[in-house]
């Protein structure tokens, strides 16, 4: 018996792509699905269109739900998933025919837990590779998680459950944060990563990405960008000081960090929760403190952020 895979489609008003999205898993080469699409409350035609398609292959599930966003909807998935693996797909986005086919034989091959291939990104135009390692070969490469020497970062958009192939044994009771609305994503990955053993992942683009300009990571709002900085934040306290990530995952925290500082303070929304969050943030990243210049006013200036963010803004001269 084939091993079966359950593909997860969180779907939100997405009818414009949903159709593309829907054909690129049906035709898969590997056969053996379980096709999980969450409608999360559409108010457009895409709850119909699942409706559809799952009168024309049975393989189909549809959950009709009242909107909770992406990680309440993938969530539902994972509850109720049958397969030996698990598959993530964006319902704007689409994988090539043999994307399961691929993943598995290399999952199987190396006995991973996680599998991922690089991204192909798209605008609706044209495409462009993402990955930094995204090369059009056949290369396959595995990592040993409990390795200190591993690099979270550089593998294969760390920061996305999609592109990848994941044994369910290794996700468990694992669910992702339905309080972040931005970052979700990134601290699920992290975390499954680190309960797990083994991963693999091929260097050929397989998964087409589309780029929206609406996008929850297209936005800097003060909702989104501060679940930006409590994303990272978590993944810098989930990683162990000895490992190569932990330096990386400090820049990106004290980028975001400074960055919503900035926002809060020039609106004047810096209260006095959020200031003491920011405060420990930059406190126990104050050796990362070159990555907001090498000038010795900043280093002079830097206790300031930790004690008050809005008077090192003023004298730094760095306000919006």
């Amino acid at each position: 018996m084939d091993t079966m895979i359950s593909i997860i489609v969180p779907v939100y008003n997405v009818e414009m792509y949903l159709v593309r999205c829907l054909e690129s898993i049906i035709h898969q080469s590997h056969s053996a699905l379980q096709i999980i699409l969450i409608d999360d409350g559409s108010t457009d035609g895409s709850g119909k269109i699942c409706d559809l398609y799952k009168e024309k292959d049975e393989r189909i599930l549809v959950i009709h739900k009242k909107n909770g966003g992406v990680s309440s909807a993938r969530n539902e998935g994972l509850r109720i998933c049958c397969g030996n693996y698990v598959a993530f797909v964006d319902a704007d986005d689409y994988i090539q025919h043999d994307y399961c086919e691929r993943l598995l034989n290399a999952s199987l091959k190396y006995d991973a837990d996680v599998t991922g291939c690089s991204l192909i990104g798209t605008d609706g135009d044209k495409c462009f590779p993402i990955d930094e390692l995204s090369l059009d070969t056949q290369e396959e490469m595995q990592y040993s998680i409990s390795d200190d020497s591993f690099d979270f970062f550089k593998w294969y958009s760390i920061n996305a459950p999609f592109c990848k192939l994941i044994r369910k044994a290794a996700i468990g009771d694992l669910r992702f944060d339905s309080s972040l609305c931005v970052g979700e994503d990134l601290v699920f990955f992290v975390k499954l990563l680190m309960q797990s053993e083994k991963c693999v992942s091929i260097a050929q683009p397989m998964y087409h990405y589309l780029l929206r300009p609406t996008s929850a990571m297209r936005t800097s709002d003060f909702k989104h960008l501060y679940s930006e900085v409590v994303a990272w934040n978590t993944v810098y306290d989930l990683l162990n000081d000895a490992w190569i990530s932990k330096k990386r995952a400090s820049e990106k925290l004290m980028y975001y960090a400074y960055h919503f500082t900035r926002k809060v303070v020039s609106n004047n929304e810096l209260d006095n929760h959020t200031r003491k969050f920011l405060s420990s943030v930059f406190w126990k990243n104050r050796k990362q403190k070159y990555v907001l210049g090498n000038s010795m006013k900043l280093r002079i200036l830097y206790p300031l952020l930790f004690i008050c963010p809005k008077i090192f803004l003023k004298l730094s001269g760095r306000i919006i």
